[in-house]
Parts: structure tokens; C-alpha cells; sequence
């Protein structure tokens, strides 16, 4: 009879020392389902974090493909507007020499005489 007040109906120990252990397994298993979810829980946190910084890291690539694109259409327009302003020099640079060869045929008379020579 004493046995029997000692385990319950399961046959599990019922005494001071008996509690103690199924505590401690309790315990244990409480403990170890807490790692496990710890450890889950890192592992989530870890993977989000890294694909926030993947989605930064490809967000800030496309601003500065973005960027390259505007900077290379800015130098592409000066260098068209450096052209044409070039060419326009030249052109005007071209229109005044013939201007000026006009006026210069126009007084090749005159400067084809001599020092001292006077004009007829």
C-alpha cells in the first residue's frame, strides 16, 4: 500500500524526488523548444535583414544607373552644344574671311602699289 501512494495511476513516482525530475524534463524541453524558436527566430530576422539590404543595395544601383544616365545625356548635349558653337565659329569665322578677302579685292588696287608710288 505504500508503493501504491507513492505512484499514481500512470506508475510515474509521485514522491519529492520524482516531481523534481519531471520538472527538470519539463524544464529541459521548455528550454530547448525556446532555442529552437530563438534560433528560428535569428535565422528569419537574419534572412529579412538581408533581403532588406539586397532590395537597398538594388534600389540604390538603379538610382545610380539613373544618375549615370542623366550625367550622360548632360554631356552629351554640352558636347553637341560645344560642337555646334564650334561650328558656328567656324562658319562665322569663314564668312568674315570671305567678307574681308571682298573688301581686301575691292582695295587690291590700292595695295598693290609701292611705298612712295601714287595712285593714278
Amino acid at each position: 500500500m505504500s508503493k501504491k501512494g507513492r505512484q499514481d495511476r500512470t506508475g510515474q513516482d509521485r514522491t519529492r524526488q520524482g516531481q523534481d525530475k519531471d520538472k527538470d524534463k519539463d524544464k529541459d524541453k521548455r528550454q530547448e523548444t525556446k532555442r529552437q524558436e530563438t534560433r528560428h527566430t535569428k535565422t528569419q530576422r537574419h534572412r529579412r535583414e538581408e533581403e532588406e539590404q539586397e532590395e537597398q543595395e538594388e534600389e540604390e544601383e538603379e538610382e545610380e544607373k539613373k544618375e549615370d544616365k542623366k550625367e550622360k545625356e548632360k554631356e552629351m548635349e554640352r558636347g553637341w552644344r560645344w560642337r555646334r558653337s564650334k561650328l558656328e565659329t567656324a562658319q562665322t569665322r569663314e564668312r568674315r574671311r570671305r567678307r574681308g578677302s571682298e573688301f581686301i579685292s575691292f582695295l587690291s588696287p590700292v595695295s598693290s602699289l609701292q611705298p612712295g608710288q601714287d595712285p593714278v
